[in-house]
């Protein structure tokens, strides 16, 4: 008797680890993009900028269907580390999109020496975002990746100066998912420190004046 209760025990606890093993392999698998902040300057001192972020896309997926497929359990957000002054990435937490273009560009505007404020009648800048592309696809075992936005400094209803950013990226598939990241992370990066804010501002109050 104390034997089959030895035996029931022991099928219970590979039951268990069996369970556990299938609940790691269903986990949840997001898109992980590691922004790299630019170098801390001064650019912008002295501008208190507003933030507004629009999501135009036509498409609201993030992945095309080849992609899908590689992160079957995706929940549509984006895990978003940060590393700044060439150190160790650390994690911010999972995003939607318009957390993670708000996050990353207010992360900027402070490495270039410029004030955030949450009003726009505070500000000295109006910047506002229209994010028009920004997915992640499988195709050929190539992961192709694809972004872009227009920037728009525009105070009111008038935009004094705009300039739009675009660009897309290839790396070939070897195993998982890692060289997804990463190529959406080297153009992620590339997309969002091109904007030339100063150049943006400078044009717009040249219009101005």
């Amino acid at each position: 008797m104390q034997w089959r209760n030895q035996s029931g025990r022991g099928r219970m606890f590979w039951l268990l680890l069996l369970l556990s093993f299938a609940s790691a392999c269903a986990a949840v698998q997001d898109v992980r993009i590691t922004y790299r902040v630019p170098d801390p300057s001064g650019v912008l001192s002295g501008e208190r900028v507003f933030l507004d972020f629009e999501d135009v896309r036509e498409n609201q997926d993030i992945l095309g269907p080849g992609a899908r497929e590689a992160y079957a359990y995706h929940s549509g957000n984006v895990a978003l580390f940060v590393s700044s002054s060439g150190g160790e990435a650390s994690r911010v937490g999972l995003t939607d999109v318009a957390s993670l273009f708000r996050e990353t560009f207010e992360r900027r505007i402070r490495a270039l020496g410029g004030e955030l404020v949450t009003r726009s009648r505070q500000s000295t800048t109006v910047l506002v975002l229209e994010l028009k592309t920004f997915e992640l696809d499988l195709k050929d075992r190539t992961w192709k990746a694809r972004m872009a936005y227009e920037a728009m400094i525009q105070p009111g209803d008038t935009v004094k100066a705009r300039q739009t950013v675009a660009g897309e990226a290839e790396r070939a598939k070897i195993l998982g998912v890692k060289q997804a990241d990463k190529v959406m992370s080297d153009l992620f990066t590339d997309m969002v420190n091109r904007l030339d804010l100063k150049g943006l501002i400078q044009k717009s109050r040249a219009k101005t004046g």
